[in-house]
């Protein structure tokens, strides 16, 4: 579970207890204050009957129809019958017990659930009682409880939401944060890598320019003109390889075509087979059409042929083999050269020198391989079994 995921559910937690806590207390508060109000009337009457010299049954009826609330008077008899003397909403329906009569005479007592009666005991066997309903305060008390139900559950929606968004965010930020750092940390070892690798074939042409216009009658000076020629392709070589390696870090679109692949690896072989006429090539494969971009997959193709002729001998065997796989295609490709002391489960390093760049390669073919591949669909390294490098490429 994500770290934003796991604050916003401690949060909600959180705010849900202290609003429960808060609601109900002050529920609680509202309740027992409309309770007390009620039961302040219902022993104000109670005190009033107890205190007049007159006839209690005429008090009792006086006192309950004058009262602000609804007050009924009920006399119950030694067999525990009830009489009204006054009947209204806080008339209860049942005959109290007994005990509960006896503790009406001092306190209010709640009976039948919502309602509260005083008792006067007029005689041996009879009891004269006031009694009131106290259900709207109930049913305020449960509206409010369904109220406060009702708040917490859209409140913690809103705030699970508005955290998580904030989160999101906040960790879109340190992503971006953190990917602008690596980008910055892998560009500034990029130039320097870039800086270093130029470096070396302009100061061997600064080089040989200072030796031939020292001594123009030197006879190594076409020695030095050839040495210049093959630093100069290097360095044409390494400047196109990085910008190629730039565009291809591009943030845009895939340029797709349909495409005959099958085609397009028939030229790559007969290109190497002209360049190495004794080495061993074999093919398998059928018309393959596919959509991906034929620029990148260009790049990728000629990358590999480009490795296996600078970095193979010459008659070192390779495999080619395309598979058409739905509406795509996978191609293999193996040679029987060195290969690499070590298979990458990483990006490669540009200028990586797995494979030696003494042939005149710019030490950047295996990472171009690798994005151009990443950008057209999948592609790995592994050990061949014919000795060298085997490529997979899934498009």
């Amino acid at each position: 579970m994500k770290l934003s995921t796991r604050l916003s559910i401690v949060v909600g937690l959180i705010v849900t207890l202290l609003s429960i806590s808060i609601g109900s207390f002050a529920i609680i508060y509202s309740q027992s204050s409309e309770i007390k109000s009620i039961k302040s009337v219902l022993n104000a009457s109670t005190q009033e009957t107890l205190n007049s010299s007159e006839d209690k049954f005429t008090v009792a009826i006086n006192v309950s129809e004058s009262s602000p609330i609804p007050l009924s008077a009920i006399l119950v008899t030694g067999a525990l019958k009830i009489s009204y003397l006054t009947e209204n909403s806080g008339s209860i329906s049942k005959k109290p017990s007994l005990v509960q009569l006896r503790k009406a005479a001092t306190s209010a007592v709640q009976v039948e659930h919502s309602f509260l009666i005083r008792s006067i005991r007029t005689s041996v066997n009879q009891y004269l009682i006031y009694s009131v309903s106290i259900k709207a305060v109930q049913d305020h008390a449960s509206e409010l409880r369904k109220s406060l139900f009702i708040f917490i559950f859209f409140s913690l929606i809103v705030l699970i939401s508005l955290t998580y968004y904030l989160f999101r965010r906040d960790s879109r930020i340190n992503e971006i944060a953190r990917k602008l750092q690596e980008n910055n940390e892998r560009m500034q070892e990029f130039l320097g890598d870039a800086s270093h690798e130029l470096r070396t074939p302009l100061t061997v042409l600064r080089g040989y320019v200072e030796l031939i216009s020292n001594d123009l009658q030197n006879p190594d000076i076409p020695r030095y003109i050839q040495t210049m020629k093959i630093e100069s392709e290097r360095m044409a070589k390494l400047i196109s390889d990085l910008l190629a390696l730039a565009e291809i870090g591009e943030d845009k679109p895939v340029e797709n075509e349909r495409y005959d692949v099958d085609q397009l690896i028939k030229n790559k072989i007969s290109e190497l087979q002209d360049l190495n006429p004794d080495r061993n090539i074999s093919y398998s494969s059928s018309p393959c059409f596919v959509e991906t971009d034929v620029s990148l997959l260009n790049t990728v193709l000629s990358n590999v042929f480009s490795n296996i002729y600078r970095h193979t001998p010459s008659d070192a065997a390779v495999s080619v083999e395309v598979s058409a796989i739905g509406k795509g295609a996978v191609i293999v490709i193996e040679d029987g050269g060195p290969g690499l002391n070590s298979i990458p489960t990483k990006a490669f390093t540009r200028f990586d020198k797995a494979r030696s760049r003494e042939h005149g390669g710019s030490g950047l073919g295996m990472s171009l391989m690798q994005k151009a591949g990443e950008k057209i669909g999948a592609i790995s390294f592994q050990k061949s079994a014919l000795g060298g490098l085997k490529i997979v490429l899934k498009i």
